[in-house]
């Protein structure tokens, strides 16, 4: 990253993962993020974000004081099951900010039908839109998915052959979003 931003005369920002745990070659697990910051400890000024993915486990990091999300394995001090998948979302990804004080870009958020249904997804997009609104420090949101696919079904806004295909009610939301209102699902 060093390289890069040097070549470029500071011109150019990379982005880094928020995933905080790493298992090295060895077996061991390491810190990503305190490792990062040892071994460039100016590495914030190099970068234009952070990038965050944030589905699954965010286990507590407590050599860096990150709090964790949830906690799905032993002793199970924070489990997922306690929050909703809309909760703890947001909630990590404002850890993440605050662990790195920079724009955090969401790569993926989303809700499958087959789970929670058609009006449940309505919500959840108003929801992730107007948290987009709100955090001033979300720099990029991406839905997942908006064409149906065989690999990962239910999580589409779209549905059926043809194009563009069927909508759902997540569609107009997703829509509403872009223009700037809400979709009453």
């Amino acid at each position: 990253s060093v390289a890069v931003t040097n070549a470029s005369n500071g011109g150019v920002k990379l982005l880094a993962s928020q995933i905080p745990l790493y298992m090295a070659t060895d077996g061991t697990q390491n810190h990503w993020l305190a490792d990062m910051q040892v071994a460039v400890p100016n590495i914030e000024s190099y970068l234009g974000g952070v990038v965050s993915h944030p589905y699954g486990d965010i286990p507590a990091d407590p050599s860096n004081n990150f709090p964790g999300v949830c906690d799905e394995e032993p002793p199970y001090n924070n489990p997922c099951s306690n929050s909703t998948p809309l909760d703890w979302t947001y909630q990590a990804l404002a850890e993440v900010h605050k662990e790195w004080n920079l724009p955090v870009y969401v790569t993926e958020v989303g809700q499958q039908v087959t789970n929670v249904g058609t009006a449940e997804q309505c919500k959840a997009m108003n929801y992730y839109f107007e948290q987009f609104k709100q955090n001033s420090w979300e720099a990029g949101l991406f839905y997942y998915s908006q064409k149906e696919w065989d690999y990962s079904p239910g999580y589409a806004i779209l549905y059926g052959l043809g194009s563009p295909g069927n909508y759902t009610p997540a569609w107009y939301a997703y829509q509403a979003s872009a223009n700037n209102t809400t979709y009453n699902c």
